[in-house]
């Protein structure tokens, strides 16, 4: 992701209906002041919270009678309703998370000194270091980066 590239995100804030727009870019978590791993956690802290899946499906009991199927009519289409909006809702959360993570990686990639090796290596050196260290988070992602990275000097 090319770092000039200026990418909405949409933050939870009290509610998931209830959203606020910034911007994050690498240059962005760059930006912020702290240590490497201070920055990647603040922009971590953008991460919004997983929409809240809707109550179950409403069911038709058996031997139910004609104002039972209409009740069950009605709650199943509002529950229809609600699984729109929570599936939206879900939609934004997964472009909103992808678009922090991918500014996430390109602040761990420019930080270590990825871009000073030889392209050839960037990939798997990256790949390494994510496969050794994702698991712990961004932070052991970076700093297993800064490792290999050292290699090379």
């Amino acid at each position: 992701m090319d770092n000039k590239t200026q990418h909405l995100v949409m933050k939870a804030t009290t509610t998931q209906t209830e959203l606020k727009k910034i911007v994050i870019t690498a240059d962005v978590i760059r930006n912020y002041g702290g240590t490497e791993v201070e920055n990647i956690q603040r922009a971590e802290g953008c991460l919004p919270s997983y929409p809240k899946q809707p109550a179950t499906k409403p069911f038709l009991k058996n031997g139910h009678t004609t104002q039972d199927v209409l009740d069950y009519a009605a709650k199943l289409a509002d529950f229809e309703k609600v699984m729109e909006v929570y599936h939206k809702e879900k939609e934004k959360y997964n472009e909103t998370v992808n678009i922090i993570n991918s500014a996430i990686v390109e602040y761990i990639k420019q930080s270590s000194g990825l871009y000073d090796i030889p392209e050839q290596y960037r990939s798997k050196v990256y790949s390494l270091a994510y496969e050794n260290g994702h698991s712990d988070g961004y932070y052991s992602v970076y700093y297993k980066l800064c490792d290999l990275v050292d290699i090379f000097e």
